[in-house]
């Protein structure tokens, strides 16, 4: 079972400054992108842990940025694909 995507209201009050609001969005996000790399590692462990930390930086350090709450996880994977 996956879970759902965060919503645009969950992203939108995480950027508003609501804590709560933030690290539920960002253990979802890290949650997925750990699935994600863990694939494109080919199940390397180790390695997907070093790059979702790597990733989840990038996306905390420019998560206020993004104009399109709705975008949040194709945005996210994009960075961890980078």
């Amino acid at each position: 079972m996956t879970a759902e995507p965060p919503g645009a209201a969950l992203v939108d009050a995480a950027q508003k400054g609501d804590a709560a609001a933030r690290e539920r969005l960002l253990e979802e996000t890290y949650r997925r992108l750990f699935r994600y790399l863990l694939r494109l590692c080919r199940g390397d462990r180790e390695q997907a842990e070093e790059l979702v930390h790597e990733s989840m930086v990038r996306v905390i350090r420019t998560f206020q940025g993004l104009r399109d709450a709705g975008s949040w996880v194709p945005w996210s994977l994009k960075i961890a694909s980078n």
